[in-house]
């Protein structure tokens, strides 16, 4: 690197590894430039965010995921980074020499900070191409694992290679918490977002699962006259950050996650929460899903089933026929077979552009 003063950001741990190789902060910048330059597509998006990181520059704009609107870049300072990984360090328990896996595309913000918490706190970071397994053929245990609920079904014979899990991204899965039942570590599902540089809140789903959320240190919540999350975070320079997340906030410091605001379905008068009917169905569908709705004359709108899935399949059709775990007005009216989903730049789905594809049918629920 140039000689010039050393920030903050730029002070790595000694016993950060990368790949199992101590890198010195004189030759991280080489690296960081030879993996844009000569890398495969995901190093190429990890060279770059560290060229980033060690510059001069206090901030770094990162992309929001658009999962409730447009994607918008969003300045981040860089103390702010330093300040959640070394939280996520007391809360998690990690110290220098712990192994720690990033199988998560650089462009989320949950491998960013998977790769500052390692510079931070000198962990050995093993990096992989993302994957739907990023377990497999790492023939190695770590202390501390980063993986969505996609990652995770898919990884369900690795993990005990594994001491603790975080898993965000989406919501966790029913069927995913049953899976669980033999693990020997840790599963924590995490609530954050972008804004937050991941996880302000935590809720255990094994082996002591847990119904609430509950705050990390130094972080509180309120809700506004719509019940929606509000977040208070001083060691990221949040104060009443507004949410559009509805919860029933139990305390400033616990909720339970009901559902997104602009994903409620108003139907008949009763409005229902997609994330919560699926969860109820997510033991019994096996391809990718999600509940949306269309217009209705009578009730105003109906909820719909969509599977990404082209072919009819007569057993879902009979399993969502015959579910009786719905309340009033939860239950789909129809299910639209679905060629492919959209997905957004971060690969969730892409519920509402989906919805505007014609299915290639629909069956009547």
């Amino acid at each position: 690197m140039v000689d010039r003063a050393i920030q903050p950001w730029q002070k790595l741990h000694p016993e950060f590894r990368l790949n199992g190789l101590p890198i010195a902060l004189e030759a991280l910048e080489d690296v960081a430039y030879s993996l844009t330059k000569e890398g495969e597509s995901f190093e190429r998006e990890y060279g770059e965010f560290l060229l980033d990181w060690l510059d001069q520059s206090d901030s770094i704009t990162v992309k929001t995921s658009g999962s409730t609107g447009e994607p918008k870049d969003y300045a981040v300072k860089k103390e702010h980074f330093l300040a959640s990984a070394r939280l996520t360090g007391e809360v998690f328990e990690l110290f220098p020499g712990n192994r720690t896996l990033l199988g998560i595309p650089g462009s989320f913000i949950a491998g960013k900070m998977m790769f500052v918490r390692a510079l931070v706190l000198g962990l050995d970071l093993l990096v992989v191409r993302p994957s739907k397994n990023p377990l497999k053929n790492t023939g190695r245990r770590f202390d501390f694992v980063a993986l969505t609920p996609f990652q995770l079904a898919n990884s369900l014979g690795e993990i005990d290679r594994v001491d603790t899990l975080l898993i965000g991204g989406a919501p966790f899965p029913k069927s995913l918490e049953l899976a669980l039942e033999s693990y020997k570590g840790k599963v924590v599902e995490s609530y954050g977002m972008t804004e937050t540089l991941t996880h302000i809140a935590l809720r255990e789903v094994h082996p002591k699962p847990q119904n609430n959320f509950t705050a990390i240190p130094g972080v509180s919540f309120g809700v506004d006259d719509r019940s929606c999350l509000s977040i208070n975070a001083p060691h990221l320079g949040l104060k009443n950050l507004q949410t559009e997340d509805l919860v029933d906030l139990q305390d400033p410091l616990h909720f339970v996650w009901k559902g997104r605001l602009n994903r409620v379905i108003n139907t008949g008068g009763i409005k229902v929460f997609p994330e919560q009917i699926e969860h109820k169905m997510d033991s019994f569908i096996g391809p990718r899903f999600f509940i949306g709705s269309q217009p209705h004359e009578q009730w105003g709108e109906q909820v719909i089933l969509y599977i990404e899935r082209p072919e009819v399949n007569e057993v879902l059709i009979s399993a969502v026929r015959s579910a009786v775990d719905f309340h009033k007005g939860e239950k789909p009216k129809a299910i639209c077979w679905m060629k492919a989903f959209k997905e957004l730049h971060t690969g969730k789905i892409d519920r509402l552009g989906t919805q505007n594809v014609p299915p290639v049918s629909i069956t009547e629920v």
